[in-house]
């Protein structure tokens, strides 16, 4: 018998390789999730491949933004990148403006693509991603507490977050022995917080 690792920096992506009932992967492996990379290695890599000056203050908020993903700093970096080399010089520094174009751009983009990934999603399973990032929900009891406050059937709820789990867009942790919710990937989580000002239909 042969092993293999399969190794990706974005999670959502991921997931669907190997949890899509139409995939020739689907559950034929072990999920195990390592963590974002220490920003003290990633950061000075990235760095070194950038054609321009960052700034150490630059990188750490860009490093604290992605939450680490190593595919949303990337991606973060490319869009950087291209200021700089729109800018013709290797000498150009990167601003915290520069950043922020970025960002916006980033979220903008991906935005278009999670909204389409949304669409596939009931209302419910909508309404309680919102939720967890607008008030960083962190366990289940709380979500069901939230979903109640906003009239949701207990029905509704399980369903939902059964949905959520199926397609990638919500993950549990085990800590101290209990089902955590951890945050949305970031990127998906920034899109999700420009949202909150939607409103939505009571149950």
């Amino acid at each position: 018998n042969a092993s293999f690792v399969f190794a990706g920096s974005n999670r959502h992506a991921m997931h669907e390789i190997f949890n899509n009932a139409d995939s020739y992967f689907f559950r034929r492996t072990e999920n195990i999730p390592v963590g974002p990379i220490p920003e003290a290695q990633i950061i000075p890599f990235l760095d070194g491949r950038f054609d321009g000056v960052v700034p150490p203050i630059i990188g750490r908020e860009a490093y604290r933004w992605t939450e680490g993903i190593t595919g949303d700093l990337q991606r973060l970096y490319s869009k950087v990148s291209q200021l700089a080399v729109r800018a013709g010089t290797k000498s150009y520094v990167v601003t915290p403006g520069d950043l922020k174009s970025a960002q916006d751009a980033i979220v903008a983009d991906l935005g278009r693509s999670y909204a389409l990934t949304l669409l596939k999603l009931s209302e419910p399973s909508r309404v309680l991603l919102d939720v967890i990032a607008a008030r960083d929900i962190r366990t289940i009891s709380e979500l069901r507490e939230q979903s109640q406050t906003l009239g949701m059937p207990v029905e509704a709820s399980n369903s939902a977050v059964k949905e959520l789990l199926q397609s990638g867009n919500l993950h549990l942790s085990l800590q101290s022995g209990a089902k955590t919710i951890e945050r949305p990937e970031p990127i998906l989580f920034h899109y999700l917080l420009k949202q909150q000002a939607v409103s939505h239909t009571p149950y």
